[in-house]
């Protein structure tokens, strides 16, 4: 045989032989490119989860310190409340009191003697002198 024959043939059943090889261990080659898809995807996933539970504890932590900011609102609220509570107890009580005083003073003003120079003192009303006092309690219930 001549050389070139004889290198032909080899090149010829190196190639015949890769090309076998290539044939079988192409599904080998699949299976290990899917796994690195499926561990590329693992590793996505697993940083997208990283993000997610990173922004729930933000947000958890948010919600806590409204919470609380609500409370402390509320809180003050009813100071506030209390607040405007005695203020309006003081000012009815402080009606209760003008209305009082004007009472009394209308009963006195009743029984002011209309003749002032006078030392016989009549009232405006008659001729009948009343308790002021008395006029003053009546007024009052």
């Amino acid at each position: 045989m001549e050389w070139t024959t004889i290198i032909v043939a080899l090149i010829s059943s190196i190639g015949a032989s890769a090309g076998i090889t290539s044939l079988v261990t192409m599904k080998e080659k699949k299976k290990e490119k899917q796994l690195e898809n499926k561990e590329k995807e693992e590793e996505v996933k697993e940083k997208s989860d990283a993000r997610w539970e990173r922004l729930v504890s933000q947000l958890e932590l948010q919600i806590s310190k409204l919470n609380e900011e609500i409370a402390e609102l509320n809180a003050r609220l009813d100071k506030k409340d209390e607040l405007l509570e005695e203020k309006n107890d003081t000012i009815s009580s402080l009606r209760e009191s003008l209305d009082k005083t004007r009472s009394r003073y209308i009963a006195s003003d009743m029984c002011r003697c209309l003749r002032v120079e006078c030392k016989d003192r009549e009232p405006s009303w008659g001729s009948r002198v009343m308790d002021i006092e008395k006029l003053v309690l009546d007024s009052e219930k």
